[in-house]
């Protein structure tokens, strides 16, 4: 806050002229070039927290990296090359608004790294907090079973205040309509295969239990876990870390 301060004031005194001034009369000064250059303050603001968090969360970050998790991918829905050298497991709820916020995230990631990165999906649903969360998880396979899981995973992201109004099992349906899937092979497996899906999910939950998993959105990057929605700054630097690892190796 120094820094920013410091700056505030060069930015006043560069436009008042050079003579000796009491407490009172800067005051007033400070006060009438805030209220005349308000954007530019907030601006400002903004851009020192801005650095400040993103400063804390790299310290925070050589933590992360004391401890590396075994995060078997075994049969979950995979986005990318098994061989890619980074692996991001994410175990996640479908009705966490959270999760919903890190969809955009990782649209970035994959942007930048494109084929350096492999997006694995974990079924973690919060059931005390979330009771539609497995109903969707279980949407979600049933749509994996015709290619399409990751395009209807973004369609319930995007829409879970839709979804949890009303009929779930006709809004599901409709979003299999909208991508293109057989609809009547959709519902058979969302109906016929609800006892092997929840065997998945429950798989799934067991082995976040065994991670140490608390809440939802989870990742772990290459065994390095990250907890909650973060900015796409954070997860890259994680991920530049990660990659100079590969090389040094």
């Amino acid at each position: 806050m120094t820094k920013i301060l410091c700056q505030l004031f060069l930015a006043i005194f560069l436009v008042v002229p050079a003579v000796a001034m009491d407490s009172e009369e800067i005051e007033k000064i400070i006060k009438e070039y805030i209220q005349n250059h308000p954007e530019e303050v907030d601006q400002s603001l903004r851009k020192y927290y801005r650095e400040k968090r993103l400063k804390q969360e790299g310290a925070k970050a050589g933590d992360i990296f004391n401890h590396r998790y075994d995060v078997p991918i075994d049969d979950a829905m995979i986005k990318g090359h098994k061989t890619a050298p980074i692996q991001i497991v994410e175990f996640s709820d479908f009705q966490c608004p959270f999760c919903s916020r890190s969809v955009a995230t990782f649209k970035q990631i994959e942007q930048k790294y494109k084929d350096k990165v492999l997006f694995a999906f974990k079924h973690y649903p919060l059931e005390k907090i979330h009771p539609l969360a497995r109903a969707a998880s279980r949407a979600g396979l049933a749509a994996g079973e015709q290619g399409k899981f990751w395009e209807y995973h973004n369609l319930l992201m995007e829409r879970q205040d839709k979804w949890k109004i009303g009929d779930q099992e006709i809004h599901f349906s409709s979003y299999a309509l909208e991508l293109g899937l057989n609809v009547d092979k959709f519902k058979m497996d969302y109906t016929l295969r609800k006892d092997y899906y929840n065997g998945v999910i429950d798989k799934d939950i067991s082995l976040g239990h065994k991670l140490g998993v608390k809440g939802t959105p989870t990742f772990f990057i290459n065994g390095v876990k990250v907890r909650g929605a973060r900015e796409a700054e954070y997860i890259s630097s994680v991920i530049e870390r990660l990659l100079v690892e590969k090389v040094e190796k």
